[in-house]
């Protein structure tokens, strides 16, 4: 925390020590938290933007009602952290610093559209990873899909050698370690999509299971995935969504702030008794990619769900009601 001292060595030549006045000791076990306590308040850099912060992974989220409109805003924010970076004896690495334009329709603007600091021209990028997840420009998440296919594809010749080698609770075991956990995470997002453009990842996938089951191709995919006591790819989605929204109902204080509030009940809207009172609402949208979003569609799953599966107040019973619930639509 004090009198560290440092010096350079290139070639078994060596700088005289000197004082380490600021800064986080690299590889220590206390360098994470100090970091984290040192860039804090990098939210209260700018008051036009939204700033979320995970471990060392800063972005901005900038909107306007017009692509000039954001870029303006856009600049502004960036000299806004920029000031901050100097202020705090930090600086802005122009080579990892990157931007991608959502939702512009006026497809020549976003071409011909530059963000600078300082005078130098920041990389437009037309997909980008975010916590693990890859996001396009336009929020079709194929991107996505192929990163996922591309992991699991290499488990099909590794799983075929593995299973006369192991037991089949072992096989299952690796198939929930290796290949479910990359299909489930950010499902609720990336599987928001249409269904050509997950059919690759849904048949890989069946393709793994019946492998590993070393079960023949006559072999019924519900067959599959009820061995396993799991669901297909869109199923799986749905599962995860009503699985959000049922936390909301009953286990609210244990969700991130972020979604105490990101469902509206009807009761909410109005105060007259209907049948749906109990219900969520159903926020209206204007377009196909308004319909995907994740608030549209677990509202519209839930509200068709069977209220006997609304009313179970055990989350556990809950999720095996509803993944048996969800097989009959698969079987039928």
């Amino acid at each position: 925390m004090s009198n560290r001292k440092q010096f350079v060595s290139i070639n078994n030549n060596c700088s005289s020590l000197a004082n380490v006045t600021c800064g986080v000791p690299q590889g220590s076990v206390l360098g994470p938290l100090l970091f984290l306590i040192y860039v804090n308040d990098i939210a209260n850099a700018s008051s036009n933007s939204n700033i979320k912060l995970f471990a060392d992974d800063t972005n901005v989220f900038v909107y306007g009602k017009c692509l000039s409109e954001t870029n303006l805003k856009a600049e502004g924010v960036v000299n806004e952290l920029n000031e901050w970076f100097s202020a705090d004896k930090l600086s802005l690495s122009i080579d990892k610093t990157c931007y991608s334009i959502f939702g512009c329709k006026d497809i020549t603007s976003k071409q011909q559209n530059t963000l600078k600091l300082n005078d130098m021209v920041l990389t437009k990028v037309d997909k980008c990873k975010y916590l693990g997840v890859m996001i396009d420009c336009d929020l079709k998440w194929q991107t996505h899909i192929d990163l996922v296919y591309s992991r699991l594809l290499k488990f099909t010749g590794i799983f075929y050698k593995l299973r006369y080698l192991v037991s089949t609770t072992v096989l299952k075991m690796l198939y929930f370690s290796f290949v479910h956990s990359q299909i489930l995470y950010g499902i609720e997002v990336y599987a928001n999509t249409c269904r050509t453009q997950l059919s690759k990842l849904c048949i890989l996938n069946n393709k793994i299971l019946r492998i590993i089951q070393n079960k023949p191709l006559c072999t019924p995919v519900f067959q599959l995935y009820k061995n396993y006591n799991t669901l297909p790819i869109p199923k799986l989605h749905e599962f995860q969504l009503l699985c959000l929204v049922y936390k909301f109902y009953y286990c609210n204080d244990k969700l991130p702030t972020i979604f105490s509030k990101f469902f509206t009940l009807n009761s909410e809207m109005h105060t007259y008794y209907t049948r749906s009172s109990n219900n969520l609402h159903l926020p209206r949208v204007n377009s196909l990619r308004g319909a995907r979003c994740v608030k549209f569609k677990a509202t519209q799953l839930w509200n068709y769900l069977p209220e006997n599966l609304k009313e179970i107040s055990n989350f556990c019973t809950f999720k095996k009601q509803l993944m048996n619930h969800l097989f009959v639509d698969i079987s039928g």
